[in-house]
């Protein structure tokens, strides 16, 4: 009897371990589901305003395009193994944090590669960018297609081999349409790189690192000059707290940069360390050319953005440019230090100690530009108020004459500022063609 009841008791205690299992089971289903519905909705929303002007990001260059569409096509494969792997363990819940993770990559990756295109494609006006675009579009599909497939409906409702098989092919689209974009893009690819074919790429890496460590090196000791003549020139309507202010939040980005640029050096040679093999350096530059070139580009950016950010920075300081002005170069430098960072990434070691101190370079730099700006932008707005009038000392008639001036200056700005962004997209045609 003893032995009955302890019998029941087990198999009830192990119908309650079932049901506990199913039920956790159940609720990752759904989590993925949701992660997959969100990043198919996400995708849908960035591939419908590939032609839209809306939240155009800056000056992409094609070879960061290139290195975006390489980062996919490797974060596509990583994901689909993730997943690969958690089919094998029957979708029990044990193995959907690299899932989870690596579908989260992944989505961004595409959502980068489409803003991307749209600054590349938005600086043409032929069928190649129409090729773009739609090459792009088809991307997007081919990736809903792939996420939905995945949902847990689609993959409970066949056989465990079928699954994997969903996920292989899924990929193998998503390749083929990146590969396509690849070739793409070569149309709009500066001939600089091939034109210097007796030139190795790791030579030419080498050289523009060196380069960019010089620029920065100058900017330095520029600063410094900068900073004595300061002290002993101030212009009229600026104080020598102002000057400070400038030069300090300068000689902040300066340093940030030396020191990312230091931890790209650092994070490439570990990558080229760690995935040569038997090859030499130089033949693994050449066999993973778009990475090289992609990282060519990004470190040119970044001499030419330090260059003119401390150009401007003197200008303002004698007088000769704006605030806006440096407001514009010190977002200049960020913009082309994020893509040194994302050209770096592509291949590190995640969570190694070069790609730790990457990441954290790249924050400082994010950091030293968001406070110069603001600084500059808090300084506009002490020059706003100090000359700003007092409205409520005007008569009735002197306020709707005041009205009136500042609606016609609204619209002359207005205009300005479509005139200026026609010239702009009219400058970018050419920004990708090297002197």
């Amino acid at each position: 009897m003893m032995q009955q009841a302890l019998d029941d008791a087990m198999l009830e205690l192990a119908e309650q371990q079932k049901a506990v299992k199913l039920d956790a089971s159940t609720r990752v289903h759904s989590i993925l589901d949701t992660l997959l519905k969100l990043s198919i909705e996400r995708l849908r929303n960035s591939a419908f305003s590939l032609d839209s002007p809306i939240n155009l990001v800056g000056s992409v260059s094609t070879e960061y395009l290139g290195t975006m569409l390489e980062k996919a096509s490797h974060l596509s494969t990583q994901f689909s193994t993730s997943m690969t792997d958690y089919i094998s363990d029957d979708m029990q819940g044990e193995a959907e944090t690299p899932v989870i993770r690596d579908l989260v990559e992944f989505t961004d990756s595409v959502d980068v590669i489409f803003e991307c295109v749209k600054a590349v494609a938005a600086d043409r006006k032929d069928e190649v960018q129409d090729i773009l675009i739609e090459s792009s579009r088809d991307l997007a599909k081919l990736v809903e297609l792939f996420l939905e497939s995945l949902f847990s409906t689609e993959l409970l409702s066949v056989e465990l081999e079928e699954r994997t098989d969903k996920v292989i092919n899924g990929n193998i689209n998503v390749q083929e349409i990146l590969q396509d974009l690849m070739q793409v893009i070569e149309v709009f690819r500066s001939p600089v790189i091939s034109s210097k074919e007796s030139e190795s790429l790791e030579t030419m890496l080498d050289r523009e690192f060196a380069n960019t460590q010089a620029v920065i090196e100058k900017a330095a000791a520029l600063l410094d000059d900068m900073s004595s003549k300061a002290q002993l020139d101030v212009q009229e309507g600026m104080s020598l707290e102002v000057n400070d202010a400038i030069l300090s939040s300068a000689s902040s980005i300066i340093n940030a940069i030396r020191a990312l640029l230091q931890a790209c050096i650092n994070a490439q040679k570990e990558i080229v360390r760690q995935g040569k093999g038997s090859q030499s350096r130089a033949s693994f530059y050449k066999k993973n050319n778009r990475w090289t070139e992609g990282l060519i580009s990004a470190s040119k950016q970044v001499a030419y953005a330090t260059g003119v950010l401390i150009r401007i920075a003197d200008g303002v300081l004698g007088g000769k440019n704006t605030s806006e002005e440096l407001i514009v170069a010190s977002n200049e430098v960020a913009a082309s230090t994020a893509q040194l960072v994302s050209s770096s990434r592509v291949k590190s070691d995640y969570m190694s100690k070069a790609h730790m101190d990457l990441e954290a370079a790249s924050k400082e730099v994010n950091s030293c530009c968001k406070s110069l700006v603001a600084k500059v932008k808090s300084l506009l707005l002490v020059e706003e108020s100090a000359s700003s009038i007092d409205y409520s000392q005007l008569s009735t008639h002197e306020n709707r004459t005041a009205e009136l001036e500042q609606q016609v200056e609204i619209l002359k700005l207005e205009s300005a500022l479509s005139l200026a962004r026609k010239r702009l997209g009219e400058i970018r045609k050419f920004s990708y063609i090297e002197e």
